[in-house]
Order: C-alpha cells, then structure tokens, then sequence
C-alpha cells in the first residue's frame, strides 16, 4: 500500500504521518520482508497487541446492535 500512494502520488502532504499494519494472522500469508515491515509486533508505534481488539469493540457493542437494526415483515 504504501508503494502504491508514492508512485501514484496518492495523499502527498499526508503520508509522512500514515503508518500501516497488516493484521497479525494475515501477516502470514505474506512475504517475509513483508512481515518484518507491516507486522504490528514490528512495529513500536502499534504496540504489543494479540490482534483481538476489533473483535472486543463488537463484543462490547453487541447488546445495543439489536437496537439499532430496522426490522422489518
């Protein structure tokens, strides 16, 4: 991703501050010069993380999703 907004100039003035990530069990299915630059465990500014937190926001949402959902007959 990243080599693909410099050659095709894609965001200029913002991507000095974007810092990419490919989610840890993705990781795997990708090059190894690939994990070293994208893996979150690589990378200090991500942090040490188990790669769970998208799924804990939707367990901790999932009580008011039915609320929010349109149902119809």
């Amino acid at each position: 991703l990243t080599r693909c907004l410099e050659q095709w100039q894609l965001l200029p003035q913002h991507i000095s501050r974007l810092r990419f990530a490919t989610p840890a069990l993705h990781a795997y299915s990708h090059q190894w010069s690939c994990q070293l630059s994208y893996h979150p465990y690589k990378n200090p500014i991500f942090g040490h993380t188990d790669g769970e937190g998208c799924k804990r926001e939707w367990n901790l949402l999932k009580g008011i999703i039915p609320m929010c959902c349109i149902s119809g007959v």
